[in-house]
């Protein structure tokens, strides 16, 4: 049976996930939804800049990057954000695109975002022979 959340835990869940209902997260989320290709498929090519999906594209970035700094830093459980958000298959889809950045802004742009998705990824292998 999972941990019991705590109260700090619980109110940070519904915060982030009133920053992931917003209006211009949710176009984000939306978008990624609409186009994710599936678990397995190739990632997205890269989102140039002056396109319309970069700025979706930057929005799934700062909340995988969020995410993955709040668990990394110890004020949010792991296990709390793998059970909420699959953010391995956003990071798969996107990598490309994060690869093309980084050559601009440098090697630890969306480096928690990185983070999060490959434990993300290794919990739901675990979860999957578990079950």
């Amino acid at each position: 049976m999972p941990e019991k959340m705590n109260w700090e835990e619980g109110d940070l869940l519904l915060r982030l996930e009133l920053m992931a209902g917003a209006e211009e997260m949710r176009s984000a989320f939306d978008w990624y939804h609409r186009n994710y290709p599936g678990e397995g498929m190739r990632p997205a090519a890269p989102i140039p800049l002056e396109s319309a999906e970069y700025p979706l594209f930057l929005r799934l970035v700062g909340f995988g990057e969020i995410v993955g700094l709040l668990v990394r830093r110890g004020l949010l459980r792991e296990e709390i954000a793998h059970d909420r958000w699959m953010l391995r298959g956003p990071w798969s889809w996107l990598r490309l695109t994060v690869e093309q950045e980084r050559t601009r802004f440098g090697p630890s742009f969306a480096q928690n975002f990185e983070w999060i998705a490959d434990r993300n990824a290794k919990w739901s292998g675990r979860r999957r022979r578990q079950g």
